[in-house]
């Protein structure tokens, strides 16, 4: 009797340790899917951000090529809406590349 006591007390001090260990590594897979969950929320909104300010500078080209047909229209500050076109065009080129 005194055998299988001594048995079962070890068997019952290595479930309490196996215990900590299984416990132990699930926090540390939560914590590694946290941060990883993170990560991908991070990641969404900077592209979120990025076609926002892509759209708004899209938005301010087209207005640009209209202000400078309007312009040319009238033969009037054309340099200066040429100007303001191409700086438009190079905005809105520049942040369709850093999207790809």
């Amino acid at each position: 009797m005194c055998f299988l006591s001594r048995s079962l007390l070890k068997l019952a001090e290595l479930f309490e340790k196996l215990k900590k260990v299984e416990a132990r590594v699930a926090s540390d897979e939560d914590l590694k899917l946290s941060e990883l969950l993170r990560y991908y929320v991070l990641n969404i909104e900077a592209a979120k951000d990025l076609l926002h300010r892509r759209t708004k500078s899209q938005v301010e080209y087209e207005n640009s090529n209209k202000a400078l047909d309007k312009a040319r229209l009238k033969s009037k500050d054309v340099k200066q809406a040429e100007l303001h076109q191409q700086e438009s065009c190079q905005k809105f080129e520049k942040l369709s590349e850093s999207g790809k």
